[in-house]
Parts: C-alpha cells; sequence; structure tokens
C-alpha cells in the first residue's frame, strides 16, 4: 500500500503496453497509479487508429483498434488503481529512494519505481515531401483514418507500404469506390500475410517503387494525382477524392532526455531485454519506446515487456519477493473473485 502519496509503481503511457502494465501490477499486488499525457487512454491506438482493425494481438482474429483499448482498460480497472490524464511528465529525479515525477501541470507523483510506457513518446506523423499538401490536410489528405465515412464512395490513394498503410487499405477497400496503393521502397514492411491479402483484394497495387509526384487541383479542390515509377521514370495520372498518408511517424525524444535514461540513438529507451530495466535503476521502459537488438513492435510484445518490466520491479522493491508469480488461474487474488 502507499505510504503518504509514494506509490510502488508509477506507469508513464495510457496505451495499450501500461493498461497491461497496470493489470498486471495488480496481480502482482503492486500499489499502482498511470500517468497519460492524453486527455484519453489508449495512446495512438485511440488517437490515430480508433477505426483500425488490429489482427496481430493474441485472442482476436481481428478487433477494432478502440474496443482493443476497452477491453484492456476493463481489464486494468479491476484494481481501481488511480489515473491520471493530461499529465505530460516533464522530469523526474530521486530524493532519498523515491522517484519524484513532475507533470507539466504542476502535480508530483511520487513512486518507488516506475515504468516507462509512452509509445514513440510525442509523435507526429511523417509528412509527404509534395508541393501543395499543407492546404488539403484534415480536408482531402490524411494521416489517420477517425471516421470512415469520409472515405465512402470516394476514390481513395493510399501511400505507404507498411502494416498501416495495408490494413487501411484492406479496410477502405470495404467502403470507397476505388483503393489504390503506391509503395515507394523496393520491400514491403508490412506482414506477409496482410501483403498477400492485399494483392488477393480489389486494391490496385503499385508496386515497386511507385511515389506521388505532383498534386492536381481544380476550382481549390484536390482531384487527382501523377504518379512515379521510380525505376522505369514513367508516369500515369490517377483521379483521386482523398489520400491517406501512412509513411510513419518521427518521435520526440527531447522530453525523455530530460529523464536521465540513456537512449538508444533515435530506437527509444535503451533497455536490458531479459529485464526491461533502464540506465536508472528501479526505471524500466516497455512497449515501442523500449529498444534493444531484436526488438518486435507487436502489441503482444509490449504487454510481455510490461509484465517483465513489473515483476522486475516486484524484486526491486522487495528483494525477497519471488520474481515468477506463477500462473494467474493459481493465484488467491482472482480465486477471491469467483
Amino acid at each position: 500500500m502507499s505510504e503518504n502519496g509514494v506509490k510502488d509503481l508509477t506507469i508513464i503511457g495510457g496505451g495499450p503496453t501500461g493498461l497491461f502494465g497496470l493489470f498486471y501490477a495488480g496481480v502482482r499486488g503492486l500499489d499502482a497509479q498511470l500517468v497519460e499525457a492524453m486527455d484519453e487512454l489508449g495512446g495512438a491506438l485511440a488517437a490515430l487508429y480508433a477505426e483500425k482493425f488490429v489482427y496481430d494481438m493474441a485472442g482476436f482474429p481481428a478487433i477494432l483498434a478502440k474496443n482493443l483499448v476497452a477491453a484492456m482498460y476493463e481489464q486494468a480497472n479491476q484494481w481501481q488503481y488511480p489515473v491520471h490524464l493530461s499529465q505530460k511528465i516533464l522530469d523526474f529525479d530521486e530524493d532519498d529512494g523515491i522517484y519524484v515525477l513532475r507533470a507539466q501541470s504542476g502535480e508530483e507523483f511520487r513512486s518507488k519505481s516506475v515504468l516507462i510506457a509512452n509509445g514513440n513518446g510525442a509523435f507526429a506523423p511523417r509528412k509527404l515531401r509534395l508541393a501543395g499538401v499543407e492546404p488539403f490536410e484534415d480536408k482531402q489528405i490524411f494521416y489517420t483514418v477517425k471516421n470512415m465515412d469520409l472515405f465512402r464512395d470516394k476514390r481513395v490513394l493510399v501511400i505507404g507500404g507498411g502494416d498501416s498503410a495495408l490494413d487501411w487499405a484492406l479496410a477502405l477497400d470495404e467502403v470507397a469506390k476505388m483503393v489504390t496503393l503506391i509503395h515507394r521502397l523496393p520491400v514491403w514492411q508490412a506482414h506477409e500475410a496482410t501483403v498477400k491479402l492485399v494483392f488477393e483484394s480489389n486494391v490496385d497495387v503499385h508496386f515497386p517503387r511507385h511515389e506521388a509526384q505532383e498534386l492536381h487541383v481544380s476550382d481549390g479542390k484536390l482531384t487527382g494525382v501523377t504518379i512515379v515509377n521510380l525505376s522505369s521514370k514513367e508516369t500515369f495520372d490517377l483521379d483521386v477524392d482523398v489520400i491517406l498518408i501512412c509513411v510513419g511517424f518521427l518521435m520526440d525524444t527531447t522530453v525523455i532526455r530530460k529523464w536521465g535514461v540513456e537512449l538508444e540513438g533515435r530506437k527509444g529507451i535503451k533497455v536490458d531485454p531479459a529485464t526491461m530495466v533502464t540506465s536508472r535503476p528501479g526505471v524500466y521502459a516497455a512497449g515501442d519506446i523500449a529498444a534493444y537488438e531484436g526488438k518486435i513492435n507487436l502489441i503482444a510484445c509490449g504487454a510481455s515487456e510490461a509484465a517483465m518490466a513489473v515483476n522486475q520491479a516486484v524484486r526491486y522493491i522487495n528483494p525477497d519477493a519471488r520474481l515468477a508469480p506463477g500462473h494467474s488461474s493459481d493465484m488467491d487474488i482472482f480465486a477471491k473473485r469467483d
């Protein structure tokens, strides 16, 4: 239990990794809290991909991102731990063995250990380097889909070659008049199964090495795009109503650098993959923000990393505690609920 407002564990980030970490903290009997910079839980899943299906989360053949967030919050909330929204952590230091996290609002959160699970930190979509894009952003050019109806019966161009681009192309193929997908690289960054589904769908795929060269505008509206084959230099014009750009996000580590943890270049926070501990004792990182050799950025992997970090935090707080908790089906804390 907390003493003088000091929690056993404070989790920074309310995305799926942070939510699973909050749930698992309850499994291990830690007194925990979660701090999220945005005004809602879910991280990028809620802010950017609410209407997108997630296909690679254990237990779900396919689930809408917003529904996955709701389920993970329900799982975590059974312990009724405090969740603090709109609290952007600017820095934290150590005071007599206790970490003091200071938020932009002026609030302070005191904790014996910390789990950093804030995804890509402050993220922003990579912009398309093409003249004339800005006037159409959030009107006819988008970086995510928040409302599928905006694409209904439209001619849609999807730009990108990762899982996000291909997943959106498949989803929009169900509602749009026409979906065209282009990718400028010679290889896909998506899962093989997803690539196969795209080629089996009605999506018009132009790959490899195709990119948008010029926007067509008429009467103040975007009407089309010139596409260039970077290998042959041949071009063709494509009529479009909407463009969806899925070429990744930029990680802003400006704030994280003030937290005193070692970074692995631009990849994120350097951790020991066996313990998820950072360069600061009692401070762990999990999910997309954690960096180590062989890292795989999947929601399922983030959940595993969060569980590993929580177990290590238990041992950090109480060196005599068991590192391995056993199976949840054998735990009294779950049996008492029946």
